[in-house]
Formats: structure tokens, C-alpha cells, sequence
């Protein structure tokens, strides 16, 4: 699977385009840019989709990033601007690589789909998850 990766120090959530956030605990380590799900517990772990579907409902972007039981805080709607070279226009989707998003093409047979947003530009990604709870026939 191709996937996109964010440099941790790049992401910065951009303040015209109406941002929110959710905010509580890290339940593993995570670095900020990765796409995270919420456990039952109520802490945030890095999301994958090649897992069970729990892993796979995205919650959002860690903003920032922690160890476990350490503060986090996380995008769910509105732009960030990365240092990854996304495609304007294309829509992506949680990847089979922890906290990781790809294009549709990447993911393999019974992976989850969860659409995580698409880009607005090379550098901007506006945050917009639909998680369908279905696999990839």
C-alpha cells in the first residue's frame, strides 16, 4: 500500500476553515498527523483498516502527539496543512498502515473503508471521515 505520511512537526490545523476538536487521552503512542479512533475506554489509538472495524472508525487527526495517558488533542472537521504531497481534488482513505491514509486503489480485499477527507490543494487537507463499516469486496 502507497501511504501518506505527514512529518509530526508539519501539521497545523488552519483557523479559517472553522476547525474542531476533540480532546482527552492517548491509549499508545502517537504522533501528531495520524488519523486516530476512539476505544471503548474513551482513549485515542492510531487507526488501521485492516483490522477489526472498531480500529478502522476514524475519529479524526492527532493535532498533537503522546504516549499513553498523555493529553491529546484531535481534528475532527476542517483543513490542515501538511508537508505530504496529496493530489488536489482526490479523495483518501484510511490505510492498512497504522495512522496512515492512501487512495482507494491501495486498499485490499476486506480492508475497511473510511474516507478520512480529500485535498484541497498539494499542501491542504480538508478533514471530512465517513466511516461505512463495510469492506473492500
Amino acid at each position: 500500500m502507497a501511504v501518506i505520511t505527514v512529518t509530526a512537526t508539519a501539521i497545523i490545523p488552519v483557523s479559517t476553515s472553522s476547525p474542531q476538536y476533540k480532546e482527552g487521552t492517548f491509549g499508545g503512542t502517537v504522533t501528531a498527523g495520524a488519523f486516530v479512533y476512539e476505544s471503548a475506554t474513551g482513549v485515542y489509538s492510531l487507526a488501521e483498516c485492516d483490522g477489526v472495524a472498531a480500529l478502522a472508525a476514524v475519529v479524526g487527526v492527532a493535532v498533537n502527539g503522546g504516549a499513553v495517558g498523555q493529553y491529546a488533542k484531535i481534528q475532527i472537521a476542517g483543513d490542515v496543512t501538511t508537508d505530504a504531497v496529496w493530489t488536489a481534488g482526490v479523495r483518501y482513505y484510511l490505510s492498512g498502515t497504522l495512522g496512515k491514509a492512501c487512495l482507494y486503489t491501495d486498499l485490499a480485499s476486506t480492508n475497511k473503508i473510511c474516507e478520512v477527507g480529500w485535498a484541497t490543494s498539494t499542501t491542504n487537507f480538508r478533514i471530512d471521515i465517513t466511516n461505512t463499516g463495510l469492506a473492500v469486496a
